[in-house]
């Protein structure tokens, strides 16, 4: 019985990301068959959904040393980078993002 929940759970929790990623502005859609196309990275690659200032935004975590993360809203607009480059500040946009950004969802990763 316990093995059948976890398989439900896991195809649920598929279908679930599947599902956001298919809702998900063009854009979003387009830079995950960019990150499917190149070589693995390490770490792997995704994009997590947040709600800021009540809008709902896309984060993409920097993969090496002094790259920015990006920002995109939900209209395909690159708001900024949180996060990274040579300070691991980022560039300073969105103001807060990390203290006000609510409700996470991976709703894509790359297999590692």
């Amino acid at each position: 019985m316990m093995r059948y929940s976890l398989l439900i759970l896991c195809v649920c929790m598929f279908s679930c990301t599947k599902n956001i990623l298919q809702t998900s502005p063009s854009c979003i859609q387009q830079k995950v068959n960019t990150f499917k196309s190149e070589p693995k990275g390490n770490p792997p690659q995704s994009i997590i959904q947040y709600t800021y200032h009540k809008k709902k935004v896309f984060y993409i975590p920097p993969q090496c040393c002094d790259q920015y993360s990006d920002v995109y809203d939900d209209n395909c607009n690159l708001i900024g980078h949180p996060d990274g480059g040579f300070t691991g500040k980022g560039d300073g946009t969105p103001v807060n993002f990390f203290e006000d950004a609510k409700y996470a969802k991976v709703i894509w990763k790359d297999d590692p």
